[in-house]
């Protein structure tokens, strides 16, 4: 809910999806969104799940190493999508075990959407 109250901020639509276990267990779609933030939101997930990092962080890295992510990792564009938007939830000792996900901003704002949210969350809950 934190992130859904800050991406009305934006004042765009955005979609939102947290998966556990493989399973969506959330999902808002803001007015004025497109099935095509869905693909998006699967994309980046798909980069998380393989890799148990943010999908911000293989564009980074991957633009670092001056490669494609796709190429490099002989990942299907249409399956995977280093943009930055999904983040992983670990949990200690289980690693991890799903992913939270934002399509509709900058790449940026999506990644830091979540990043402040959880932030707010975990602050709340210490």
């Amino acid at each position: 809910m934190l992130i859904i109250e800050a991406a009305k901020e934006f004042d765009k639509p955005v979609a939102i999806n947290s998966l556990k276990n493989g399973q969506s267990v959330f999902h808002y779609a803001m007015d004025h969104t497109s099935p095509d933030q869905d693909l998006w939101i699967k994309r980046k997930s798909n980069i998380v799940l393989r890799h148990h990092c943010s999908s911000y962080y293989m564009r980074l890295y991957n633009e670092m190493k001056k490669r494609s992510y796709n190429e490099f990792y002989s990942a299907s564009p249409s399956e995977f999508a280093a943009h930055g938007g999904a983040f992983p939830i670990k949990i200690e000792e289980s690693g991890v075990i799903g992913v939270i996900t934002v399509s509709g901003l900058a790449q940026e704002e999506d990644h830091n959407l979540i990043v402040e949210a959880l932030g707010k969350f975990l602050y709340k809950t210490i």
